[in-house]
């Protein structure tokens, strides 16, 4: 377990690091993880800094609804119309995708991803049914490439990459030993691969993605001294929220 000091160093350098990356605002929802982060972890935020996320949440909803309120009025004639393809139509695209792609290669999976995205015909739900697909096509001596290829794949951001990597223990972990032996070095392939996201807003639950990542390493002070390792970087980055300054002496 880490300590209160720890604690706070990290929630200061993430706030800093979000600060600095969306000057102009960013959603709500990325407040809101901040806060629900400070419920968990009560000495890593004071009385005042809670107050000033608060009202980056208060101006980020605003801006949400005017926007949501701008886009409402839009020309229908603006918003065009693309045929639903047949089940059958959908399913044996997929199957193509799934014979087609190496399941250990991080290149062979990000084109095959790609290929969905620019398919009218197969939605964003379509991506899952193929990781699905790709998992259950994978040969046995392929798996550990495979979660390799996926921390690796640019085209999976992390909380995708996490998703996948518990699917797959939780389907293989009885049959395939190697695969849980190798639990802390697939996390640390991982965080070196998108631990980025965890700073950037991309990944905004701070503490679902520490969970996360201990609950597939199995051990929760392996990821915090991860994490511990990422927040050095980040020194460089000082700003000020509403009043409130976040100066660089708080982090490590």
């Amino acid at each position: 377990m880490s300590g209160p000091a720890d604690q706070r160093r990290i929630f200061l350098a993430v706030v800093a690091k979000l600060r600095a990356e969306h000057p102009f605002g960013a959603w709500p929802s990325l407040w809101e993880s901040l806060l629900e982060t400070g419920n968990q972890y009560s000495n890593a935020i004071t009385i005042e800094e809670r107050e000033a996320i608060e009202r980056l949440r208060a101006d980020a909803e605003r801006k949400r609804d005017e926007s949501n309120s701008h886009n409402s009025s839009s020309p229908d004639f603006l918003t065009v119309q693309t045929p639903k393809p047949s089940k059958q139509e959908v399913d044996s695209l997929i199957a193509t995708l799934v014979s087609g792609c190496d399941p250990s290669s991080a290149s062979s999976i990000d084109k095959a991803l790609k290929n969905i995205q620019a398919d009218d015909k197969l939605d964003y739900a379509c991506r899952q049914r193929f990781i699905v697909g790709l998992r259950a096509a994978c040969p046995y001596p392929k798996r550990l490439a495979f979660l390799l290829a996926v921390c690796d794949a640019v085209e999976l951001n992390l909380t995708q990459s996490l998703d996948i990597l518990a699917e797959c223990f939780a389907a293989w972990s009885g049959s395939s030993t190697h695969i849980v032996s190798n639990a802390k070095a697939l996390v640390e392939r991982l965080f070196e691969c998108k631990s980025a996201e965890l700073f950037e807003g991309q990944f905004t639950d701070i503490a679902r993605g520490i969970r996360q990542l201990s609950g597939v390493s199995g051990d929760k002070r392996f990821v915090l001294q991860l994490v511990l390792r990422k927040v050095p970087r980040l020194r460089s980055n000082s700003t000020v929220m509403n009043g409130c300054s976040w100066p660089p002496r708080y982090v490590m």
